[in-house]
């Protein structure tokens, strides 16, 4: 549903490059003085001693000003210097002008400015693109994939499009694991597999590049003769669920409702098998299926300035808007392997992307759990709440922390942080010894031995434990001489609030290996609070049971520890 960009006035060609040539140049001017009068010199003309002399007296002057400072001026002459402390005159009639601070630069840009026989820049930074599509980093989807790494659950990504351009795919992906079905054909063979469109090549290498190394693709070619009908886009449906992927793209559509494949959607998603559509781009508020169903997520698209998408006015190509659209995201001049393209095709896989990374953490996640976490991390476009033009709005995982270890929401893919009061309820009684010998939780979720005139004892365990599961009572023996503090709660920096980072401090203080690999000898302390087996170590074991004693899911999310 992309417009590529061959066959429109707003794109650019599939595979245009854009080249940034520095070119030759001569002669420094620095510390003040007056560069020779003459025209600068054309970069063919321009001999090696010339080049040479040109990038010396660049590096020279630069390497003693800063960037910011800098003009950039093109000038059939010699242009005034208003001040600067150096030029460099390079080729093409381009002077490089250094100034002593902002305000001088500025004063002279707004002289040049006013001169019409010139014209000037400031020398202004140049974006590194670490991704070729700028939606992957706009949604944050580059944190998710650093975050996952190369652990997780595999995560098997349908794309239902035209097909695949297997070698370029490869010479950017050699590592991504990709199957491959042609419905036409009847054929797995990666060797007949193709792509005449470019489309669905486009679309796969978004995803690629929008996913973990646990995420394999699977390409399913549903194009014939330049055409992609219901029928064979039922067909790779069916298929794709025999071959158990979780996750569907379909960037394509109609404007006709087909009760056929709303039932194979329906399938899918009984196996909880999350599917993305486009939404369309006839600029207009009908709904286009498959993305009108509602067991579909509906993707519209967004232009670099987070809003709707318009791409040609002649046209009228733009991003559609109805009741039925989920979330926005980047779908104008997405660059993939195959070049450039604008639409809600090149959107929606970066919802795809997203929808993967989720199930990387929990691969049972079905659409209503999909769309429960997706919509806590959205930047709310246009209205506030859910509109017909960005729908939830769009999807945000920048500076998300992702699940580790055990301090997960209950489904096991966002981080949260846990608080006193969800696990005490405040300063709460554990348990009441002898002689009104108390064992307390205080505000730090530390662990105090007192009596009840507010002294403090050591403690030596009995190594007794009653209880199991996630209720657990100690018995001490105490004996007055001085404070004791224990740390059981898992709060490492003590900050009063339980999070991932807490269990890793955790983890590297109880666990601490030696040259033979054994684990460091326990304190008896340590013993009777975290050695849950009572095996005389404590173990990754013990810490499960730590973990699922102090952090039982259920719909508060949390509930207070019983001890």
């Amino acid at each position: 549903m992309s417009k590529l960009l061959s066959n429109t006035k707003d794109c650019l060609a599939l595979f245009g490059v854009l080249v940034i040539c520095l070119l030759c140049g001569f002669y420094l001017f620095n510390s003040g003085e007056k560069i020779a009068n003459g025209d600068s010199s054309d970069v063919t003309e321009c001999s090696d001693e010339c080049m040479e002399e040109f990038f010396d007296s660049y590096a020279e002057m630069t390497a003693s000003g800063e960037q910011d400072n800098m003009l950039i001026v093109v000038s059939s002459n010699r242009p005034n210097d208003y001040e600067a402390s150096g030029i460099v005159e390079g080729p093409n009639h381009t002077y490089y002008l250094m100034y002593n601070d902002l305000e001088k630069r500025d004063n002279a840009y707004e002289q040049f400015a006013n001169d019409d026989t010139v014209s000037v820049e400031k020398n202004n930074k140049m974006e590194l693109l670490n991704y070729m599509s700028w939606g992957i980093e706009q949604m944050g989807i580059d944190d998710g994939i650093i975050a996952r790494g190369d652990a997780g659950e595999n995560v098997k990504v349908a794309v239902i499009d035209t097909g695949l351009d297997m070698n370029r795919f490869l010479e950017y992906f050699p590592s991504k694991t990709v199957s491959v079905y042609d419905v036409v054909s009847n054929s797995e063979s990666p060797s007949e597999m193709s792509d005449a469109i470019g489309h669905g090549t486009h679309i796969a290498g978004t995803i690629a590049e929008g996913t973990a190394d646990c995420t394999s693709l699977m390409i399913f070619k549903a194009e014939r003769d330049g055409k992609v009908t219901v029928s064979d886009v039922n067909t790779a449906i069916y298929k794709a669920i025999d071959a158990g992927v979780d996750v569907i793209n379909l960037s394509l559509g109609s404007n006709d409702y087909s009760e056929s494949q709303k039932r194979a959607i329906d399938i899918a998603s009984a196996n909880d098998i999350v599917v993305v559509a486009a939404a369309g781009n006839e600029n207009n508020s009908v709904i286009m299926y498959p993305a009108g169903y509602d067991n579909t997520i509906s993707v519209a698209a967004l232009d670099r300035n987070l809003e709707r998408a318009v791409w040609s006015a002649e046209d009228n190509t733009g991003s559609n808007y109805n009741a039925m659209i989920d979330y926005a995201a980047p779908g104008t001049r997405i660059r993939s392997i195959n070049g450039f393209a604008s639409g809600t095709s090149v959107a929606a896989p970066h919802v795809t992307a997203a929808v993967a990374l989720l199930k990387s953490y929990n691969n049972d996640l079905g659409l209503d759990e999909v769309n429960m976490l997706l919509r806590k991390h959205v930047v709310d476009l246009g209205e506030d709440g859910r509109d017909d033009y960005y729908g939830y709005g769009m999807i945000d995982l920048n500076d998300v922390e992702f699940c580790e270890n055990a301090y997960c929401d209950e489904y096991g893919v966002f981080a949260v942080d846990v608080s006193i009061d969800d696990l005490t309820g405040g300063v709460a009684e554990i348990a009441v010894l002898d002689d009104g010998i108390m064992v307390t939780a205080d505000e730090a979720c530390m662990v105090v031995i007192s009596n009840d005139s507010g002294e403090t004892y050591n403690v030596v365990p009995t190594m007794t434990v009653i209880g199991g599961g996630d209720k657990h009572k100690f018995e001490f023996e105490i004996t007055k001489e001085v404070e004791v503090l224990v740390v059981l709660k898992g709060d490492g920096d003590m900050d009063g609030v339980i999070t991932p980072r807490d269990l890793n401090l955790l983890s590297r203080s109880l666990l601490s290996t030696t040259a033979n690999g054994r684990y460091r000898a326990l304190t008896e302390l340590e013993k009777i609070v975290f050695d849950f087996d009572i095996d005389g170590n404590v173990t990754p074991a013990d810490l499960n049971t730590l973990n699922r004693a102090l952090i039982s899911p259920t719909l508060r999310p949390y509930k207070a520890i019983e001890w």
